[in-house]
């Protein structure tokens, strides 16, 4: 076999190809190995919410895709609002920092804002498994009912 130039740019050219494939399916890979990570996570949190265990990560970074306090899902949404839709004359004490206070009683309705351990809000009425809350200044919204969030002071 004779080496000639086009022997070797023909053997060059084949390497590259051979390298540009295994970039392609290492890159392909990792993706895929990140995924079933993501998906590994998700299914953690699920079982987590579901099991009402508290979930550690309470971030305020609100574009993270990670949970927080008063994420969770209650067990039944469709639950009417408490009959009082006035000021029961209750406090709702914070548990955890970084609770979301919600527009809605609904899990992925938008934040209004993250409260701190401690704060004091008025009830103005329960809902299955959440609080609506007026938390001062014109600001009304909802908030978890769980015992490790949040609680009732009479």
């Amino acid at each position: 076999m004779n080496i000639t130039p086009l022997n070797t740019a023909k053997a060059a050219a084949g390497i590259v190809i051979m390298a540009v494939v295994l970039i392609v399916v290492i890159g392909w890979y990792g993706d895929y190995k990140i995924g079933q990570a993501q998906l590994k996570q998700k299914n953690a949190a699920n079982q987590t919410a579901e099991t009402g265990q508290e979930d550690s990560n309470t971030s305020t970074d609100e574009s993270a895709q990670q949970s927080n306090p008063g994420d969770e899902q209650p067990a039944d949404e469709s639950a009417d609002a408490g009959d009082n839709p006035s000021d029961t004359g209750k406090t709702v004490i914070v548990l955890a920092e970084g609770l979301s206070l919600r527009e809605a009683a609904q899990r992925n309705a938008k934040v209004i804002k993250r409260l701190k351990k401690g704060d004091e809000l008025s009830l103005i009425s329960e809902k299955s498994g959440w609080y609506e809350v007026d938390a001062g200044g014109g600001v009304k919204g909802w908030v978890t009912a769980g015992s490790q969030y949040s609680a009732i002071q009479q």
